[in-house]
């Protein structure tokens, strides 16, 4: 989905004049110049990548989304820009592995999921579209829940994460979105690891910082090869007990 645009790296400024070099690079997008964008001339010492750039549709409204290639290594964080290509958001971090357009609560608008490389996996974080403002926010916490799954027809997820020991220790956490916050409601806690105290699988219910265990399964150390099949088979058959 997105469109690559070469020989070009382009960077926010809080405050610039219009660059008409920047602006022949978006002339496919819109004939208007782009304000508050200039363009990073390459040097000798630094190689030039592309510019990752898409175009966003939302209630008629054409948004362009931007970031520098993450192979660059100076960083221009995710911004969108408005159809009088204005800038009216620039993302706390970095997406290091790009981003892309999906519905990820499946309300029929298009959200943006910036993909970032880490030693965990999986992790991302996300920008919903605020109908009731028109402005895009984040949504608070989402990187903290690693390879998040929609629960068909319910309005939870469930994510996995490695915990340690070569992933013989690992987790889910069973939670939904509000007000554009991820709320943890369950966790399933796979210990596998022979140093710890207690090995098996556990189950909590949980609110806020506090967790409330309510299964236990003992079981040997070790690698649980069908972890997989059980978060899975879990969440949609019990999520309702965490509602």
């Amino acid at each position: 989905m997105i469109k690559i645009y070469s020989f070009l790296i382009l960077f926010i400024l809080a405050s610039c004049h219009q660059n008409k070099q920047a602006a022949k690079a978006f002339q496919k997008l819109d004939s208007k110049p782009i304000k508050n964008v200039a363009e990073r001339k390459p040097d000798s010492t630094h190689e030039t990548y592309p510019v990752l750039i898409d175009t966003l549709k939302i209630d008629l409204q054409k948004f362009i989304v931007i970031q520098n290639d993450p192979r660059d290594d100076k960083q221009m964080n995710l911004s969108i820009l408005n159809s009088k290509k204005d800038t009216i958001y620039v993302h706390d971090t970095y997406a290091t592995n790009g981003f892309n357009f999906e519905d990820f609560d499946n309300n029929g608008i298009l959200d943006i999921r910036l993909d970032q490389i880490t030693n965990v996996g999986g992790i991302s974080e996300l920008i919903f579209y605020d109908k009731n403002n028109k402005i895009f926010k984040a949504v608070e916490d989402f990187s903290n829940y690693p390879n998040p799954t929609k629960i068909k027809n319910t309005k939870y997820w469930y994510s996995y994460h490695r915990s340690g020991c070569a992933d013989i220790n690992w987790g889910s956490e069973l939670f939904k979105i509000e007000n554009f916050k991820v709320i943890k409601i369950g966790e399933i806690e796979g210990i596998g690891c022979e140093e710890e105290k207690e090995n098996g699988i556990f189950i909590y219910k949980t609110k806020g910082d506090s967790r409330k265990r309510i299964y236990s399964e003992k079981r040997k150390p070790g690698y649980y090869s069908d972890k997989w099949d059980y978060i899975e088979n879990y969440w949609n058959k019990n999520y309702k007990k965490f509602e």
